[in-house]
């Protein structure tokens, strides 16, 4: 998974989010309930959310004080890190952040594969175009939402952001093209 922001060409790609383009590739879809670990999810929303609330839980056990386990809630529920951390120690956590999202999102996306028809279909059906969540609320001042997903830059016809939503979706794509699924 590569957490660097990048451009994606509007005419190779294929946007989408739960008010445009296609809608059962967000994440807010909730056209078939999902099953995991035996619970039931609406939506891969729900479904990576409660994964993320475990994962700061089983990281918190490993936390020395309160203000370990406060710094790590801050990362992984509000996205921030600590100016007092060495350049490096910020660089670390944070790559370990945007792994551990894209790896809980994958399983959500792979899940979602098994249950639901029309994303399959969807999925198989993009080619080689780039998917990319179009987070059309960004105005460019913004840049929590080009963590999951890009802004929309008319003007150099390129989709923006980190994309890891559409990242792990073109990665579920590989994976099937290649028998892993």
């Amino acid at each position: 998974m590569n957490c660097q922001i990048k451009e994606y060409p509007i005419v190779e790609s294929i946007g989408f989010s739960s008010k445009r383009g296609s809608k059962v590739l967000s994440n807010m879809d909730c056209s078939c309930p999902l099953y995991y670990q035996s619970v039931e999810y609406n939506s891969v929303e729900q479904m990576f959310h409660v994964l993320v609330y475990r994962k700061v839980a089983e990281l918190a056990m490993l936390c020395k004080n309160g203000k370990e386990v406060k710094r790590l809630n801050n990362l992984y529920m509000m996205g921030i890190d600590y100016r007092w951390d060495s350049d490096e120690e910020r660089k670390r956590k944070r790559e370990q952040y945007y792994q551990d999202m894209y790896d809980l999102l994958h399983i959500c996306h792979q899940v979602k594969f098994k249950y639901n028809e029309q994303f399959r279909k969807e999925i198989l059906e993009s080619g080689d175009k780039y998917l990319v969540e179009d987070c059309h609320w960004l105005d460019g001042t913004r840049t929590r939402g080009e963590l999951y997903g890009t802004r929309r830059d008319e003007r150099n016809g390129v989709f923006v952001g980190r994309n890891i939503c559409g990242q792990s979706l073109m990665q579920l794509r590989d994976e099937i093209k290649e028998g892993k699924i």
